[in-house]
């Protein structure tokens, strides 16, 4: 058994014998408690009985003997310590069932002599006041706290039957508990063994593994979200190793065809002329802007922007970004328009930021959107937040590569990329800068050729 499981069945199990043995309890007192009412009630109503024969008995003759007679028998066939008196105190009758105290012996007989005090302390009576017509011709006194003291054999096995019966079930619960207790403990840390067996195994780099889930409850909760982690990664490892050749490519390429000419220059095969030095300076300048890229990416990831952070208005800046974008859309055929522009949208941020982030979304939607096509940007804000969104009419994002354009060096089409310059790290850059200011961007798109919508939402702050 896991350690986890082993806590699991000690708790299930320690919370069940602690209610069987509160249960247990309970019940025998209870039982105890109920059986000595239940005796005391049937008593007293036979002692009400013999009231009323007494009362019959005394107003038909005017004397006690018939009573005496009917006290006597009521007594020993109940087995109640009873004393009958007349109305001036003398004792009719007398019977005790048990000692009364210290060298008292048991006895009973019919007497006319006057009461000798009992001590009602430890034996308090019940008085029974027998009356005709208003007024007192004698009185009962049950001693039943002394029969309770010590109760009869048949009532004692009752009882003794009773506990034996809530022991006995006590054991065989608690047996049941302990199998049950096993059972689920099993039951609930099995699917945790496997997971752990899977993290595990994710940690050493193997993600090609799958937990089988069943049922909706949290745990298959955390088993999807375990096997959603394990294909994310394993599609980004793939997209990583083909990301690493696409930069190995994007580097060699510019350094073979410099070598190249280099190589060519001197061994007199080819001319140094400015054709010539303007082939090296683009491929030079391919490298640099590749460096320069991997440098911004470096740059964001640290969070450098978070210590330079100050209240700016985007309501100021992104007009102004826009109209350096709006020459490049008119050379394509674009219609690039400002939909909306909220005012007073401050944020905490840095404007350089704020530049680059504008300058990856817009490039990224001219570059992508045919000629003919739109590229609309909005600014609008809330009480707490202020949102800038960029839609285009372009290529889109396939629903398999949306997950992804935020991740480094991914590129939803290698060849398109190549064509129009990309390397796959503008939106990463992009990400990186907005989570330094503490904002989130996120990619919404219907499809390919069917556009996409990139929005960034900031918390608004005072100025």
């Amino acid at each position: 058994m896991s350690k986890l499981g082993f806590k699991i069945f000690l708790i299930i199990l320690l919370i069940a014998l602690g209610g069987l043995l509160f249960t247990s309890l309970y019940l025998n007192i209870s039982i105890n408690r109920n059986f000595t009412n239940y005796l005391y009630q049937d008593r007293k109503e036979k002692i009400e009985q013999l009231i009323g024969l007494l009362k019959d008995s005394y107003q038909a003759e005017h004397n006690w003997l018939q009573g005496r007679l009917l006290t006597a028998n009521f007594a020993k066939t109940n087995d109640l310590s009873l004393i009958l008196e007349d109305r001036v105190g003398n004792i009719l009758y007398h019977y005790d069932n048990h000692m009364m105290g210290p060298g008292m012996m048991q006895q009973h007989g019919m007497m006319n002599r006057r009461r000798t005090p009992i001590d009602d302390s430890r034996f308090p009576a019940e008085i029974f006041k027998i009356e005709i017509n208003g007024n007192r011709v004698g009185t009962l006194y049950w001693y039943r706290d002394k029969e309770y003291s010590n109760l009869s054999d048949a009532a004692s096995f009752f009882i003794k039957k009773i506990n034996a019966g809530i022991l006995i079930a006590g054991i065989l619960v608690a047996l049941i508990t302990i199998v049950i207790s096993l059972f689920f403990s099993r039951y609930l840390t099995i699917p945790l063994i496997k997971m752990n067996r899977i993290a595990q195994r994710v940690a050493e780099g193997d993600f090609n593994h799958h937990l089988i889930v069943k049922g909706n409850d949290e745990l298959a909760e955390l088993g999807n979200s375990i096997n959603e982690m394990t294909d994310k990664l394993n599609y980004l490892e793939r997209i990583r190793r083909e990301s690493t050749a696409d930069l190995a490519h994007e580097l060699r390429t510019p350094l073979t065809t410099i070598k190249n000419y280099l190589e060519a220059v001197t061994a007199g095969v080819w001319r140094f002329n400015n054709e010539t030095a303007a082939e090296i300076e683009e491929e030079l300048d391919r490298l640099v802007r590749l460096v320069n890229r991997l440098g911004e990416l470096s740059e964001a990831e640290k969070d450098v922007v978070k210590g330079k952070l100050k209240p700016i208005d985007l309501s100021e800046i992104f007009p102004e970004l826009l109209e350096h974008f709006r020459p490049l859309a008119v050379n394509r055929g674009i219609d690039l328009v400002l939909k909306e522009a909220a005012e007073n949208c401050f944020i905490k941020g840095n404007r350089d930021s704020i530049e680059t982030i504008a300058n990856n979304l817009l490039s990224n939607a001219l570059k992508y959107t045919l000629p003919g096509g739109r590229v609309e940007v909005r600014l609008a804000k809330t009480d707490t937040q202020a949102c800038l969104s960029v839609t285009d009419t372009g290529l889109g994002i396939s629903a398999e590569d949306l997950p992804y354009i935020f991740e480094r060096f991914y590129r939803t089409d290698r060849s398109r990329s190549s064509k129009t310059g990309g390397t796959g790290i503008g939106l990463t850059i992009t990400k990186e800068l907005v989570r330094g200011m503490d904002g989130e961007i996120k990619a919404v798109s219907e499809g390919e050729n069917k556009g996409s919508t990139f929005t960034i939402v900031f918390p608004l702050r005072t100025k």
